[in-house]
């Protein structure tokens, strides 16, 4: 919009304007790996994490497309990071100015990741269910139970500015929940699908699975599960440091939870 580009623009004449914001936040999503890999381990971690982006193929191939993929992951990523600071700082009793300076970039992050893709939306619970895991007492969880409520709000407010502030019904914008309903009729459609050798009208729940263990290099996946079995080491070991444990318990939720859901609701969505 801002630089006045029809949105049914000639692709040869205009392609690469549409794919600068991609690349711009491919850039930014290495530079947030590369932190929070020297965040979960001092050192070679942000390296190594970088290294691991870098080599992904996945990342690669929508890094410079004029796609939704790599913008929605970069949104995910840095909204996690927010909430990831909104936990930490709550979980040390930190004065309210702290936190909100953590909390209010996590709603507006979440609000722009559900409007590129309905994706983001899974964030919303994703950070409800890692708050509930990782916060001691009520009252801890009712401060960050309340920032959930702001991001809610925020993001109502920027679906209703980016769809015009048109026709509404159970208060969000009326195209927004079309398009909704336009995803839950293309989950139901028939259509074909193969999987090692079979196929299918209906999908197969096995698919996201297999396609993880082939589509993601090995060396990769092995140094995640490397990775993910020494924070649970460090987050139940006995006679471990509590305020260590405590972080540890924190990164496995943060990095583990969502990723679990996004695989999980793809999987029973069969498409």
């Amino acid at each position: 919009a801002l630089g006045r580009i029809d949105y049914r623009f000639p692709a040869d004449d205009a392609l690469w304007r549409a794919r600068l914001p991609v690349v711009i936040l491919a850039l930014g999503l290495g530079a947030l790996v590369w932190r929070w890999g020297g965040a979960l381990a001092a050192g070679t971690g942000g390296l190594l994490a970088l290294v691991g982006l870098c080599l992904e193929p996945n990342l690669l191939g929508h890094g410079h497309l004029a796609t939704l993929d790599l913008p929605v992951t970069a949104l995910w990523w840095a909204a996690l990071w927010s909430w990831r600071r909104t936990l930490l700082l709550e979980s040390e009793h930190a004065p309210a100015p702290l936190v909100a300076r953590a909390a209010l970039p996590f709603a507006l992050l979440f609000a722009a990741a559900a409007l590129t893709k309905f994706t983001g939306l899974l964030l919303w619970p994703a950070a409800a269910v890692a708050m509930l895991a990782v916060l001691p007492g009520v009252r801890t969880r009712a401060r960050a139970g309340a920032w959930l409520l702001v991001a809610a709000a925020v993001f109502v407010l920027a679906a209703h500015a980016a769809y015009g502030f048109g026709p509404a019904r159970w208060g969000l914008p009326e195209q927004l929940l079309a398009g909704l309903q336009g995803k839950a009729v293309h989950r139901d459609e028939v259509r074909f699908a193969y999987l090692a050798g079979r196929r299918s009208e209906t999908g197969f729940l096995a698919y996201y699975g297999v396609a993880i263990l082939l589509k993601f290099p090995l060396p990769l996946l092995l140094l995640a599960g490397a990775g993910t079995a020494g924070l649970c080491r460090e987050a139940f070991r006995r006679g471990a440091d509590r305020a260590a444990a405590a972080r540890a318990r924190l990164e496995v939720v943060l990095l583990g939870i969502p990723a679990a859901l996004v695989v999980m609701v793809f999987t029973l969505v069969r498409v």
